[in-house]
Protein backbone atom coordinates (compact mmCIF):
# COMPACT_ATOMS: atom_id res chain seq x y z
CA UNK A 1 0.00 0.00 0.00
CA UNK A 2 1.17 3.61 -0.58
CA UNK A 3 2.91 5.04 2.48
CA UNK A 4 0.16 7.57 3.22
CA UNK A 5 -2.48 4.84 3.26
CA UNK A 6 -0.69 2.23 5.38
CA UNK A 7 -1.71 3.41 8.85
CA UNK A 8 -5.38 3.54 7.91
CA UNK A 9 -5.21 0.30 5.95
CA UNK A 10 -3.69 -1.66 8.84
CA UNK A 11 -6.21 -0.11 11.23
CA UNK A 12 -9.01 -1.59 9.12
CA UNK A 13 -7.32 -4.99 8.94
CA UNK A 14 -6.67 -5.01 12.68
CA UNK A 15 -10.32 -4.22 13.39
CA UNK A 16 -11.43 -7.05 11.11
CA UNK A 17 -9.10 -9.51 12.89
CA UNK A 18 -10.44 -8.37 16.26
CA UNK A 19 -14.03 -8.96 15.15
CA UNK A 20 -13.17 -12.33 13.62
CA UNK A 21 -11.52 -13.48 16.85
CA UNK A 22 -14.72 -12.97 18.87
CA UNK A 23 -16.26 -16.22 17.66
CA UNK A 24 -13.16 -18.11 18.76
CA UNK A 25 -14.22 -17.40 22.32
CA UNK A 26 -17.11 -19.86 22.13
CA UNK A 27 -17.57 -23.40 20.86
CA UNK A 28 -20.64 -25.22 19.60
CA UNK A 29 -21.26 -28.15 17.28
CA UNK A 30 -23.14 -28.66 14.06
CA UNK A 31 -25.74 -30.64 15.96
CA UNK A 32 -26.72 -27.49 17.82
CA UNK A 33 -28.26 -26.23 14.58
CA UNK A 34 -28.25 -22.76 13.04
CA UNK A 35 -30.75 -21.65 15.65
CA UNK A 36 -28.22 -22.07 18.44
CA UNK A 37 -27.57 -18.86 20.29
CA UNK A 38 -24.15 -17.38 20.81
CA UNK A 39 -23.05 -17.04 24.39
CA UNK A 40 -23.89 -13.85 26.24
CA UNK A 41 -20.18 -13.03 26.54
CA UNK A 42 -19.72 -13.07 22.77
CA UNK A 43 -22.77 -10.91 22.19
CA UNK A 44 -21.52 -8.43 24.79
CA UNK A 45 -18.21 -8.15 22.93
CA UNK A 46 -20.02 -7.48 19.66
CA UNK A 47 -22.20 -4.87 21.37
CA UNK A 48 -19.08 -3.20 22.78
CA UNK A 49 -17.70 -2.77 19.28
CA UNK A 50 -21.03 -1.41 18.05
CA UNK A 51 -20.86 1.26 20.74
CA UNK A 52 -17.21 1.94 19.93
CA UNK A 53 -18.12 2.52 16.28
CA UNK A 54 -20.89 4.90 17.37
CA UNK A 55 -18.36 6.83 19.42
CA UNK A 56 -15.95 7.03 16.51
CA UNK A 57 -18.65 8.53 14.29
CA UNK A 58 -19.89 10.90 16.99
CA UNK A 59 -19.87 14.16 15.03
CA UNK A 60 -20.37 16.28 18.13
CA UNK A 61 -17.22 14.84 19.67
CA UNK A 62 -15.33 15.49 16.47
CA UNK A 63 -16.56 19.07 16.12
CA UNK A 64 -15.57 19.81 19.69
CA UNK A 65 -12.06 18.64 18.93
CA UNK A 66 -10.98 20.34 15.74
CA UNK A 67 -7.47 18.92 16.04
CA UNK A 68 -8.62 15.30 16.15
CA UNK A 69 -5.21 13.76 16.74
CA UNK A 70 -4.62 15.80 19.92
CA UNK A 71 -7.67 15.37 22.10
CA UNK A 72 -7.24 16.76 25.60
CA UNK A 73 -6.99 13.60 27.71
CA UNK A 74 -7.89 15.40 30.94
CA UNK A 75 -11.24 16.46 29.46
CA UNK A 76 -12.28 13.10 28.05
CA UNK A 77 -11.16 10.68 30.73
CA UNK A 78 -14.06 11.80 32.91
CA UNK A 79 -16.63 10.75 30.32
CA UNK A 80 -18.00 7.29 29.73
CA UNK A 81 -17.33 7.53 26.02
CA UNK A 82 -13.60 8.03 26.60
CA UNK A 83 -13.25 4.48 27.89
CA UNK A 84 -13.58 3.16 24.34
CA UNK A 85 -10.55 5.15 23.24
CA UNK A 86 -8.31 3.35 25.70
CA UNK A 87 -8.41 0.48 23.22
CA UNK A 88 -5.54 0.85 20.68
CA UNK A 89 -7.60 -0.55 17.79
CA UNK A 90 -10.37 1.96 18.45
CA UNK A 91 -7.81 4.77 18.43
CA UNK A 92 -6.21 3.80 15.12
CA UNK A 93 -9.61 3.13 13.54
CA UNK A 94 -10.75 6.52 14.78
CA UNK A 95 -7.73 8.05 13.06
CA UNK A 96 -8.49 6.19 9.83
CA UNK A 97 -12.15 7.20 9.79
CA UNK A 98 -11.40 10.91 10.00
CA UNK A 99 -8.16 10.91 8.05
CA UNK A 100 -9.62 9.02 5.08
CA UNK A 101 -13.33 9.77 5.59
CA UNK A 102 -14.17 6.08 5.60
CA UNK A 103 -17.75 5.14 4.72
CA UNK A 104 -19.52 4.05 7.88
CA UNK A 105 -21.76 1.57 6.07
CA UNK A 106 -18.80 -0.57 5.01
CA UNK A 107 -17.61 -0.86 8.61
CA UNK A 108 -21.14 -1.66 9.74
CA UNK A 109 -21.44 -4.42 7.14
CA UNK A 110 -18.32 -6.03 8.58
CA UNK A 111 -19.69 -5.83 12.10
CA UNK A 112 -23.15 -7.11 11.16
CA UNK A 113 -21.69 -10.07 9.23
CA UNK A 114 -19.47 -11.06 12.16
CA UNK A 115 -22.44 -10.81 14.51
CA UNK A 116 -24.59 -13.01 12.27
CA UNK A 117 -21.77 -15.55 12.09
CA UNK A 118 -21.92 -15.96 15.87
CA UNK A 119 -25.29 -17.66 15.45
CA UNK A 120 -24.39 -19.83 12.46
CA UNK A 121 -22.54 -23.14 12.28
CA UNK A 122 -23.29 -23.78 8.61
CA UNK A 123 -24.54 -21.65 5.69
CA UNK A 124 -28.06 -22.54 4.61
CA UNK A 125 -27.47 -21.87 0.91
CA UNK A 126 -24.70 -20.95 -1.52
CA UNK A 127 -26.26 -17.49 -1.74
CA UNK A 128 -25.80 -17.11 2.02
CA UNK A 129 -22.16 -18.07 1.64
CA UNK A 130 -21.72 -15.50 -1.14
CA UNK A 131 -23.48 -12.81 0.88
CA UNK A 132 -21.18 -13.41 3.85
CA UNK A 133 -18.08 -13.25 1.62
CA UNK A 134 -19.37 -10.04 0.05
CA UNK A 135 -20.16 -8.38 3.38
CA UNK A 136 -16.72 -9.19 4.80
CA UNK A 137 -14.15 -9.25 2.03
CA UNK A 138 -15.74 -6.86 -0.47
CA UNK A 139 -16.23 -4.34 2.35
CA UNK A 140 -12.55 -4.69 3.26
CA UNK A 141 -11.61 -3.94 -0.34
CA UNK A 142 -13.98 -0.95 -0.53
CA UNK A 143 -12.36 0.46 2.62
CA UNK A 144 -8.86 -0.27 1.32
CA UNK A 145 -9.69 1.66 -1.84
CA UNK A 146 -10.89 4.59 0.24
CA UNK A 147 -7.55 4.70 2.04
CA UNK A 148 -5.92 5.45 -1.31
CA UNK A 149 -8.59 7.94 -2.27
CA UNK A 150 -10.47 5.81 -4.82
CA UNK A 151 -14.25 6.09 -4.82
CA UNK A 152 -15.48 4.90 -8.18
CA UNK A 153 -18.41 2.64 -9.07
CA UNK A 154 -16.52 0.76 -11.78
CA UNK A 155 -13.69 -0.01 -9.35
CA UNK A 156 -16.23 -1.09 -6.74
CA UNK A 157 -17.54 -3.68 -9.21
CA UNK A 158 -14.04 -5.14 -9.43
CA UNK A 159 -13.81 -5.07 -5.64
CA UNK A 160 -17.11 -6.89 -5.26
CA UNK A 161 -16.11 -9.74 -7.56
CA UNK A 162 -12.69 -9.96 -5.94
CA UNK A 163 -14.16 -9.89 -2.44
CA UNK A 164 -16.63 -12.68 -3.13
CA UNK A 165 -13.93 -14.84 -4.69
CA UNK A 166 -11.49 -14.21 -1.85
CA UNK A 167 -14.20 -14.89 0.72
CA UNK A 168 -15.17 -18.24 -0.80
CA UNK A 169 -11.55 -19.38 -0.96
CA UNK A 170 -11.00 -18.19 2.62
CA UNK A 171 -13.88 -20.41 3.72
CA UNK A 172 -12.18 -23.38 2.06
CA UNK A 173 -8.80 -22.52 3.59
CA UNK A 174 -10.35 -22.45 7.05
CA UNK A 175 -12.31 -25.68 6.53
CA UNK A 176 -10.35 -27.78 9.03
CA UNK A 177 -10.38 -25.09 11.67
CA UNK A 178 -14.15 -24.74 11.38
CA UNK A 179 -14.63 -28.50 11.55
CA UNK A 180 -12.53 -28.61 14.71
CA UNK A 181 -14.91 -26.03 16.18
CA UNK A 182 -17.88 -28.23 15.29
CA UNK A 183 -18.92 -26.15 12.28
CA UNK A 184 -19.39 -27.02 8.62
CA UNK A 185 -18.12 -24.78 5.83
CA UNK A 186 -20.26 -26.35 3.07
CA UNK A 187 -23.78 -24.88 2.57
CA UNK A 188 -26.65 -27.21 3.39
CA UNK A 189 -28.11 -27.00 -0.11
CA UNK A 190 -24.96 -28.62 -1.55
CA UNK A 191 -25.24 -31.69 0.69
CA UNK A 192 -28.10 -34.19 1.15
CA UNK A 193 -30.20 -33.88 4.28
CA UNK A 194 -28.94 -37.20 5.62
CA UNK A 195 -25.26 -36.39 5.08
CA UNK A 196 -23.26 -37.88 8.00
CA UNK A 197 -21.65 -34.76 9.48
CA UNK A 198 -20.18 -36.76 12.37
CA UNK A 199 -18.04 -38.62 9.83
CA UNK A 200 -16.84 -35.32 8.44
CA UNK A 201 -15.62 -34.34 11.90
CA UNK A 202 -13.85 -37.68 12.39
CA UNK A 203 -12.20 -37.44 8.98
CA UNK A 204 -10.77 -34.07 9.93
CA UNK A 205 -9.68 -35.35 13.33
CA UNK A 206 -7.55 -38.12 11.83
CA UNK A 207 -5.88 -35.73 9.40
CA UNK A 208 -4.84 -33.37 12.16
CA UNK A 209 -3.95 -35.82 14.93
CA UNK A 210 -1.63 -38.45 13.54
CA UNK A 211 -0.06 -39.31 16.91
CA UNK A 212 -3.25 -40.58 18.55
CA UNK A 213 -3.20 -44.00 20.09
CA UNK A 214 -3.85 -46.87 17.66
CA UNK A 215 -7.10 -47.90 19.31
CA UNK A 216 -8.56 -44.41 19.06
CA UNK A 217 -7.47 -44.15 15.44
CA UNK A 218 -9.12 -47.46 14.63
CA UNK A 219 -12.39 -46.29 16.17
CA UNK A 220 -12.28 -43.13 14.12
CA UNK A 221 -11.52 -45.03 10.92
CA UNK A 222 -14.77 -46.92 11.32
CA UNK A 223 -16.51 -43.56 10.94
CA UNK A 224 -14.65 -42.50 7.80
CA UNK A 225 -16.64 -41.21 4.83
CA UNK A 226 -17.35 -43.97 2.32
CA UNK A 227 -16.67 -43.60 -1.40
CA UNK A 228 -20.11 -42.18 -2.24
CA UNK A 229 -19.99 -39.69 0.64
CA UNK A 230 -16.52 -38.54 -0.38
CA UNK A 231 -17.75 -37.94 -3.92
CA UNK A 232 -20.70 -35.90 -2.64
CA UNK A 233 -18.32 -33.76 -0.57
CA UNK A 234 -15.83 -33.33 -3.42
CA UNK A 235 -18.62 -32.32 -5.81
CA UNK A 236 -19.74 -29.67 -3.31
CA UNK A 237 -16.17 -28.38 -2.93
CA UNK A 238 -15.78 -28.27 -6.70
CA UNK A 239 -18.91 -26.14 -7.07
CA UNK A 240 -17.60 -23.66 -4.50
CA UNK A 241 -14.19 -23.56 -6.22
CA UNK A 242 -15.74 -22.98 -9.65
CA UNK A 243 -17.86 -20.16 -8.26
CA UNK A 244 -14.87 -18.55 -6.55
CA UNK A 245 -12.81 -18.91 -9.72
CA UNK A 246 -15.48 -17.20 -11.83
CA UNK A 247 -15.56 -14.17 -9.52
CA UNK A 248 -11.76 -13.91 -9.34
CA UNK A 249 -11.50 -14.25 -13.12
CA UNK A 250 -14.08 -11.49 -13.57
CA UNK A 251 -12.08 -9.23 -11.25
CA UNK A 252 -8.92 -9.86 -13.27
CA UNK A 253 -10.75 -9.13 -16.53
CA UNK A 254 -11.94 -5.78 -15.16
CA UNK A 255 -8.67 -4.74 -13.51
CA UNK A 256 -8.08 -2.17 -16.24
CA UNK A 257 -10.67 -0.01 -14.45
CA UNK A 258 -8.48 0.12 -11.33
CA UNK A 259 -6.05 3.09 -11.10
CA UNK A 260 -2.41 2.01 -10.88
CA UNK A 261 -1.93 3.47 -7.38
CA UNK A 262 -4.86 1.38 -6.10
CA UNK A 263 -3.74 -1.98 -7.50
CA UNK A 264 -2.04 -2.92 -4.22
CA UNK A 265 -5.48 -3.08 -2.59
CA UNK A 266 -6.19 -6.18 -4.67
CA UNK A 267 -3.07 -8.16 -3.75
CA UNK A 268 -5.14 -10.56 -1.54
CA UNK A 269 -6.36 -12.03 -4.84
CA UNK A 270 -2.94 -13.62 -5.39
CA UNK A 271 -2.89 -16.03 -2.39
CA UNK A 272 -6.57 -16.79 -3.04
CA UNK A 273 -5.81 -17.87 -6.62
CA UNK A 274 -2.82 -19.87 -5.40
CA UNK A 275 -4.85 -21.81 -2.85
CA UNK A 276 -7.60 -22.38 -5.39
CA UNK A 277 -5.11 -23.99 -7.74
CA UNK A 278 -3.87 -26.22 -4.89
CA UNK A 279 -7.39 -27.46 -4.20
CA UNK A 280 -7.91 -28.19 -7.88
CA UNK A 281 -4.63 -30.17 -7.98
CA UNK A 282 -5.85 -32.10 -4.93
CA UNK A 283 -8.94 -33.03 -6.96
CA UNK A 284 -11.14 -31.11 -4.52
CA UNK A 285 -10.15 -33.30 -1.57
CA UNK A 286 -10.23 -30.77 1.25
CA UNK A 287 -8.35 -33.22 3.51
CA UNK A 288 -5.41 -33.71 1.16
CA UNK A 289 -2.19 -33.25 3.14
CA UNK A 290 -0.70 -31.19 0.30
CA UNK A 291 -3.03 -28.35 1.28
CA UNK A 292 -1.19 -28.07 4.61
CA UNK A 293 2.23 -27.58 3.03
CA UNK A 294 3.96 -24.30 3.81
CA UNK A 295 4.43 -22.42 0.54
CA UNK A 296 4.66 -18.87 1.87
CA UNK A 297 7.77 -18.21 -0.21
CA UNK A 298 5.94 -19.07 -3.42
CA UNK A 299 3.04 -16.82 -2.48
CA UNK A 300 5.43 -14.02 -1.53
CA UNK A 301 7.15 -14.25 -4.91
CA UNK A 302 3.81 -14.12 -6.74
CA UNK A 303 2.65 -11.15 -4.66
CA UNK A 304 5.95 -9.38 -5.32
CA UNK A 305 5.65 -9.92 -9.04
CA UNK A 306 2.09 -8.61 -9.01
CA UNK A 307 3.15 -5.56 -7.02
CA UNK A 308 5.98 -4.80 -9.46
CA UNK A 309 3.94 -5.31 -12.62
CA UNK A 310 0.67 -3.83 -11.34
CA UNK A 311 -1.20 -6.84 -12.72
CA UNK A 312 -3.09 -9.17 -10.37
Amino acid sequence: MPHKARRSYFAIRAWNVELASIKDGGTRTISDGAEGRASVALQVRIQWWKEALNQIYDLERYENNQNHSKIDASSVLDTLASSYFKNPIVRVLDYAVYEKQLTRRFLERLLEAREADLHSQQPETVDDMIEYADNIHSSLLYLALETVGVRDESVDVVAQHAGIGIGLVTALRGARIRLNRGECFVPKDLLPQDFPYYKLLHTNSISLKKDERAEETTNCERNQLDADEKKILKDAIEKICKLAGLHLLKARELQGDVPSHARASFLPIIPALHHLSKIEKAKYDIFDEALLENDNLTILLKVGRSWLTGVF
